[in-house]
């Protein structure tokens, strides 16, 4: 059976990451305009300003890492979108509530699930790829434009 681990890079590792780590890299990668602010308001301690200019850094990084799957997570998240605000819209009829949506209506549903979904692929794939829990097959220097 040693045949089989040619197949084996290495062991599994596990990693234990703070809750409050995977929050602030959240925040970062998101391109919150203060995200020091939200830390506090999440009861997170703000970042001094070098610590601030780190975890930008380290954020670019991990964006940078995801930006093959950019098109893939857009995507995704339109599809979500659309199909939570249909299912939305549905229960709403159901409702036979005198609600009176028009188009731009249905189009601010939907740009708000998209935003939604969109922010929450971008913290997953961004902190699994961080965390060597997915591995891309698309690499950076292949997609440069």
């Amino acid at each position: 059976m040693s045949w089989f681990r040619r197949f084996r890079d290495e062991e599994p590792k596990h990693q234990e990451i703070p809750f409050s780590t995977i929050t602030r890299w959240s925040l970062y990668d998101l391109a919150l305009d203060n995200p020091n602010k939200v830390a506090v308001d999440l009861g997170l301690n703000p970042v001094s300003d070098e610590g601030h200019e780190k975890e930008r850094e380290d954020s670019d990084a991990r964006l940078e890492q995801i930006q093959p799957l950019l098109p893939y997570i857009e995507v995704t998240a339109e599809l979500t979108a659309r199909i939570l605000s249909s299912v939305q819209l549905a229960e709403i009829e159901d409702m036979e509530a005198s609600v009176d949506l028009n188009q731009e209506d249905i189009e601010i549903m939907i740009a708000f699930f998209k935003s939604v979904a969109l922010s929450s692929l971008i913290v997953a794939f961004s902190s699994a790829i961080e965390l060597d829990m997915i591995h891309s097959n698309i690499h950076t220097e292949d997609y440069d434009e």
